[in-house]
């Protein structure tokens, strides 16, 4: 569902809008759409998974059903200078026939019309059937051939949860990577909000120099604060750039290319029931799927091995049916005449100095062993999780703190300010009050940045 999304978005990317500035507005998801588009890694495994799809085709069709018709004319003579063999008759032949194969069956119906060489005066036409099918082969009825698609199948579904690994990495690379985006537009926005306030500040503190109202101290500390915001912004902005341009990298767009991460609401936290995301994780992750495709695959192995110790049954039959359209049944001539024979073939292995056993053992050792790499997962990813959600958890708790703080910061600012009016207290007082309600706004960017990343780390641990 989600790469229809995102081939839909890469589909409307050039009809994204520009700023003025001629900036791209990058959406998280359009984001995605291009790394996966630009991703050589991406296009690797795609090819791989035709590969695969082809391979399993060819596969199937091997083992599928097989129809061949076949015919042909044939002449019986004499060599010249020599005479004619006692057994063979002479003349025309016209034979068709048609083969049919399925799995373990082989059948056969072919018809013969011999004419003589009296020119058609005495035709004789021969019908033969034969069928020989497969009854017993250890656990796979009908043999080898159902192992063969089914570990076809197996590796075609690895090669796609491989490509849904990789692909997966690649979304949380690049949304961790855009969130590090964000997160640099949202502290050098808040320093150009700051060094504007600064500049402003600075100039009251000029004007109020300028009558005495305040000391030396108080206006060289106001010139500080405000080249303390000069040099942040500045910093702000070498950081900004240099995401963006790593940023630019990981999704295969031009470094020089313009574009301004798009802002969202911060999403509210998801309300679970613990344990039934830790059971959709075990459904979901990658590890665990891949643990259960090596189960089916050893457990196919498992099972031609059982065949090869237990040997083989097989039943064939046929007829043959001639007509002899030169035949008069009024003299006592029969003009048909035919036989048909049935049967049973079975092969019974007695001795094979252990080979087999010692492959079964091999086999269910690795067997065991991926139960115990399963059991072991499960484990894990259920701590994971738990351990995602208490993160994410305390995040959400930070966030809210953080916007508390940050608006009661808010107020002890316009406090200071009128204090200071009032003759209350000392201009420094109301610089103290900016700096820590500047503090509180980096303090809010990285409540966010920490409630984004925990939330899409609590994602990839239940498998989203």
């Amino acid at each position: 569902m989600r790469l229809s999304i995102y081939s839909c978005i890469l589909f409307l990317l050039p009809a994204v809008l520009f700023s003025q500035e001629n900036k791209m507005a990058l959406s998280l998801d359009a984001a995605v759409a291009y790394a996966l588009k630009n991703s050589l890694g991406i296009q690797q495994l795609e090819l791989d998974i035709e590969n695969e799809r082809l391979s399993l085709m060819q596969t199937e069709a091997k083992n599928g059903l097989t129809l061949s018709v076949n015919g042909g004319y044939s002449h019986t003579g004499e060599l010249p200078g020599t005479s004619a063999i006692p057994t063979q008759t002479n003349g025309e032949g016209v034979q068709a026939g048609l083969t049919v194969g399925i799995p373990s069956t082989e059948a056969s119906l072919s018809g013969l019309t011999f004419f003589g060489e009296n020119n058609f005066a005495n035709p004789v036409s021969t019908l033969t059937f034969s069928l020989d099918q497969l009854l017993w082969n250890g656990f796979f009825l009908g043999g080898k051939w159902q192992a063969e698609n089914e570990k076809a199948r197996i590796g075609f579904q690895a090669t796609l949860l491989d490509y849904e690994a990789k692909r997966n990495d690649l979304i949380i690379k690049v949304s961790e990577s855009y969130l590090q985006v964000l997160n640099t537009q949202w502290v050098l926005n808040m320093w150009q909000d700051t060094v504007i306030k600064r500049h402003e500040e600075l100039e009251r503190t000029k004007t109020y120099f300028s009558f005495k109202r305040i000391t030396e101290i108080e206006m060289q500390q106001a010139v500080l604060d405000s080249d303390i915001a000069e040099q942040n912004l500045k910093s702000s902005r070498a950081q900004t750039d240099l995401a963006k341009k790593e940023f630019s990298v990981l999704i295969g767009i031009p470094v020089d290319r313009g574009f301004e991460a798009t802002d969202t609401p911060d999403p509210t936290l998801p309300s679970i029931d613990l344990e039934a995301v830790g059971r959709k994780a075990q459904e979901n992750r990658y590890e665990l799927k891949q643990v259960r495709l090596y189960l089916a695959s050893y457990d196919i192995d498992l099972k031609l091995k059982d065949c090869e110790s237990s040997g083989t049954l097989a039943g064939v039959g046929g007829f043959n049916w001639q007509h002899d359209w030169s035949a008069h049944p009024a003299y006592g001539a029969s003009p048909n005449s035919g036989t048909f024979n049935l049967g049973l073939n079975f092969s019974l292995p007695v001795l094979d100095s252990g080979l087999v056993d010692a492959g079964k053992k091999s086999i269910m050792n690795r067997i065991q062993n991926y139960r115990i790499k399963g059991d072991q997962l499960k484990n894990d990813i259920g701590l994971e999780v738990e351990r995602a959600w208490n993160d994410l958890s305390d995040a959400d708790a930070g966030l809210k703190l953080a916007i508390r703080s940050r608006e009661q910061l808010a107020l002890r600012r316009e406090l200071a300010e009128a204090r200071f009016e009032k003759g209350l207290n000392t201009r420094i007082d109301v610089f103290d009050a900016n700096v820590n309600y500047t503090q509180g706004e980096v303090d809010l960017i990285k409540a966010r940045v920490t409630y984004r990343l925990a939330l899409l780390k609590f994602n990839q641990a239940v498998g989203d």
